[in-house]
């Protein structure tokens, strides 16, 4: 926000933002144009900022201090503490000048601290984990499809941003000089970005401010399976339907069991509420036609509604944007979690494909056993009974081989088993 209100745009630019703060990691890829902005993909590391980078000299000091004149005070807080305090000051000047020095007067019993520590040294003790914000930038782009050719500006934010090595290491990864601290300051661009959603929200500013999901949304099915309705970065608001039946005969009652996440078993997801639809009216399985709507507002509240076209009857849930009441910490962690089971999930999800084939044809075998026992003339319903179970499988073969989908339906809508 900081950036948009400080520069004026002649043509549409992708914008990669790499805020990293005290004791978080935010990469975000942003649409910008004259009108507004647009999230287009998020990532990042809730337990990955400048306190880390603390932490790590810190213990080299501690370890330091126990060689050299062998006092330990790992188990003293108090002059940890005063250590703490005096690395991050020394942190922030080696931003300025390549050589510093740690000076804590009476850090125990008594007796003053002084060392020397360059930037190069700073540098070696957290090169690691500068490496490791590298990794939310390829996640990042990853969501998104792209490639760091991609990215027209790089915006660095947060105050650990200011350490020249993160920002070298970050400008040739992207290839890309990031954009002068004239147009966006490291230190004050949340507040102005702040100010500006202030603006926003009170209707004094025209602009467009279009977010994305963090996580996909969809309804705990049969088997466990999650059936998805809006995938992980889709902007919001965003609305989608889709068709669903009974997995039992004469079923009234359906549950609707509500997650987010990434994972194909609903269960490994978060599951976010449930609610019931009921006076169904009594069919052969997979007959009802169900339409369930998830609803996300610009406040990332969900709405999820379903409607059982036969009766008319419907019911409904709302879902507040708090993921269930997790963290930040839990919500980054969830969606790395998918990233490091990516390739098992592509496993299961294959698996259950192959299932429902199977099935296809275990339902095709029972209709022409039950056609070849028939010795006389049964009655209409009966025929339109095993017509009805056929249809559920040829329907969908033939819309998958039209329009790629794979669900049941009954010519107009396609429908999943619940």
């Amino acid at each position: 926000m900081a950036y948009w209100d400080r520069t004026k745009f002649d043509q549409n630019q992708r914008v990669l933002v790499y805020d990293l703060g005290g004791g978080t990691l935010d990469v975000t890829i942003l649409d910008i144009d004259k009108e507004g902005f647009m999230v287009a993909a998020t990532n990042g590391n809730a337990h990955l900022g400048g306190e880390d980078f603390e932490r790590n000299v810190v213990s080299y000091f501690v370890s330091r201090l126990k060689k050299k004149i062998n006092v330990d005070i790992s188990q003293n807080d108090g002059a940890l503490q005063k250590l703490r305090r005096e690395v991050e000051r020394v942190k922030r000047v080696l931003s300025k000048i390549t050589l510093a020095t740690v000076e804590v007067e009476n850090l125990l019993n008594g007796q003053d601290f002084s060392e020397t520590l360059t930037r190069a040294k700073f540098e070696d003790l957290n090169y690691d984990l500068f490496k490791e914000t590298l990794l939310s930038i390829d996640r990042v782009l990853e969501d998104k499809g792209l490639s760091s050719g991609d990215i027209d500006k790089l915006i660095l934010v947060g105050g650990s941003t200011r350490i020249p090595k993160i920002r070298q290491m970050v400008q040739d990864y992207v290839r890309l000089e990031a954009v002068s601290a004239t147009a966006v300051n490291p230190d004050e661009a949340v507040a102005i970005g702040a100010a500006v959603q202030a603006g926003i929200l009170a209707g004094h500013l025209d602009i467009v401010d279009a977010d994305v999901l963090p996580f996909t949304l969809g309804l705990g099915i049969k088997d466990d399976q999650m059936s998805v309705l809006l995938e992980r970065n889709t902007p919001i608001p965003a609305s989608k339907t889709k068709g669903f039946t009974t997995v039992k005969d004469n079923q009234e009652v359906v549950e609707f069991p509500v997650y987010e996440g990434e994972r194909p078993f609903a269960s490994d997801n978060n599951f976010l509420g449930s609610f019931e639809l009921g006076g169904i009216l009594p069919a052969p399985k997979g007959v009802p036609d169900i339409q369930v709507t998830f609803s996300v507002n610009s406040d990332g509240i969900l709405v999820v509604r379903a409607k059982d076209v036969a009766t008319g009857n419907v019911n409904a849930i709302t879902i507040k944007n708090d993921h269930g009441g997790m963290s930040p910490g839990e919500i980054k962690r969830k969606i790395r979690e998918a990233k490091d089971f990516a390739r098992e999930d592509e496993r299961v999800r294959e698996a259950f494909a192959a299932k429902d084939d199977l099935e296809r044809v275990l339902i095709t075998a029972e209709i022409e056993q039950w056609f070849a026992g028939q010795d006389t003339l049964q009655e209409t319903h009966a025929y339109q009974e095993q017509l009805g179970k056929l249809e559920k499988i040829l329907h969908p073969l033939v819309k998958e081989l039209y329009s790629g989908e794979g669900e049941q339906s009954d010519g107009n809508r396609t429908r999943t088993e619940l």
